[in-house]
């Protein structure tokens, strides 16, 4: 629902509210992104990208989950027909946030993102071997 009066006052007032009063929100914020621009998606990008910049290790983990949120299709055989907005719009905040002093950050997060999909999937065949050396499982991913 669009709303003249609440976005003059969003648009007056939320710079000013300080980004570590939406880290509890950043769960329930990221949902709403979405690929297609309208004012509430401007407005919901606009925290999330002040938050990540301001506090990546808070914000980046939400906002990586979404856009590798298809990931696991390549370990489990299930096909993504068409991706949602919101994952289309987590895709491109990031892609935009990589080129900002936060860029090293995504790449080591969104790396480890992977490995830790890619363990998930890791078929262990411990029977007859006793126990097992998590270590050389990590290494061998």
């Amino acid at each position: 629902m669009y709303d003249n009066d609440v976005n003059g006052l969003l648009n007056k007032h939320l710079k000013r509210i300080p980004s570590y009063k939406f880290i509890p929100l950043i769960p329930q914020l990221a949902p709403h992104m979405s690929n297609v621009p309208d004012t509430f998606t401007n407005k919901i990008e606009s925290i999330l990208e002040r938050c990540a910049m301001e506090h990546p290790h808070h914000t980046l983990p939400i906002l990586l989950a979404l856009k590798n949120l298809y990931n696991d299709s390549k370990y489990c055989g299930k096909k993504v027909t068409k991706a949602e907005p919101r994952v289309l719009g987590a895709q491109q905040l990031i892609q935009r946030l990589s080129s900002t002093a936060i860029g090293p950050i995504i790449e080591e997060m969104d790396r480890l993102s992977d490995a830790l999909v890619k363990l998930a999937y890791y078929d262990i065949d411990v029977k007859g071997r006793g126990s097992l050396i998590l270590s050389y499982v990590i290494y061998c991913l």
